[in-house]
């Protein structure tokens, strides 16, 4: 009997794994379940469903955790600040078509700036306003392998640029709720703009 209650308990955690896939249902990832909401960043310019349980990393950890000058402008961090979802508003003008050839370019830089790095994947996702250009890759810290997920979009005619981060050990289930995430960002203008007509 306490065989088949494992059973059906197993069961109902599979069935509530379908029900929640995205962003807007909540993920599962490694047995605990995700709750989002939506965030708006860079005076409203952007928003995006990010993990209610995630914070603001503060400025002196994000000196610490990303050393160079240009490090992302905000970061979202899980409690012990091991798992990242960056952003980066920046003031280059680009456009769609532009997207491939610049992501390109920044994956040579992170190439050639560490040639231990591992990349895997390259694809685009269909956001919510538009096409975003992503590539992953495996880097290595002092002390673990990291997985690294980076996107570009065009956001009101400039470049965005963001990333996830976290242990390698765990990173198939996350990389899927990374995915999720980007799908999510909002073009408030383009949006406000929609809205309008």
């Amino acid at each position: 009997m306490e065989h088949i209650d494992e059973i059906i308990l197993e069961l109902k955690r599979e069935l509530k794994k379908k029900e929640h896939v995205d962003v807007y249902t909540g993920m599962y990832v490694n047995g605990d379940f995700i709750d989002f909401e939506r965030n708006f960043l860079f005076e409203d310019r952007i928003s995006v469903m990010l993990p209610v349980d995630f914070v603001e990393m503060d400025l002196v950890t994000a000196r610490q955790k990303y050393p160079a000058e240009n490090r992302p402008e905000f970061i979202s961090t899980s409690q012990d600040t091991t798992i990242n979802f960056t952003f980066k508003y920046t003031e280059l003008p680009i456009s769609e078509a532009q997207l491939i050839p610049s992501a390109r370019q920044l994956r040579m830089a992170i190439q050639r700036l560490n040639p231990s790095n591992i990349f895997y994947e390259s694809d685009s996702i269909q956001g919510e306003n538009g096409s975003i250009i992503w590539f992953d890759y495996k880097s290595y810290a002092l002390d673990d392998a990291m997985y690294n997920f980076i996107y570009l979009a065009e956001i009101d005619g400039m470049l965005f640029q963001g990333g996830f981060n976290c242990s390698f050990g765990i990173h198939k289930e996350w990389k899927n709720v990374a995915i999720q995430v980007v799908k999510s960002i909002k073009d408030r203008r383009k949006e406000q703009e929609n809205e309008s007509k």
